[in-house]
């Protein structure tokens, strides 16, 4: 990233909403393997990505440094996934994971489904490690 101007204040100009709608369009598959690893559902992981995406547009104003943007939309990411994880609180059964199970496998392709599905299983404080 470009280092921006210094005001006659003194203080630094904001990046522009433009670089950062870049940055993100640039960093899409990146968030989304990180909100994979958190999350297990793909409607899940895209939320998780939108409202990322609402909060770095509303919230650009408080990025201390340019040069951290991408750490500061990767972070805002992890705590939106958290906040997914703490309102679903997902409990199955057993059973029922023995049955999901026996169709994902089935319905597997080319995908990283299996790996994903490893890390989910992890626990929480394994998990962020992982990325």
């Amino acid at each position: 990233m470009k280092m921006k101007s210094q005001t006659a204040t003194g203080r630094k100009e904001v990046m522009k909403k433009e670089e950062l709608g870049d940055l993100i369009l640039a960093s899409q598959e990146t968030m989304y393997r990180i909100a994979k690893t958190l999350l297990y559902s793909d409607a899940d992981c895209a939320d998780a990505i939108q409202e990322t995406i609402v909060k770095s547009f509303s919230k650009i104003h408080t990025l201390k440094k340019e040069q951290y943007v991408k750490t500061w939309l990767i972070k805002i990411l992890i705590n939106e996934c958290y906040a997914i994880m703490r309102k679903e609180k997902k409990i199955v059964s057993l059973e029922g994971y023995a049955q999901d199970t026996g169709t994902m496998a089935a319905s597997e392709n080319e995908s990283y489904s299996e790996l994903y599905e490893a890390i989910y299983r992890l626990p929480e404080q394994i998990k962020i490690t992982v990325l």
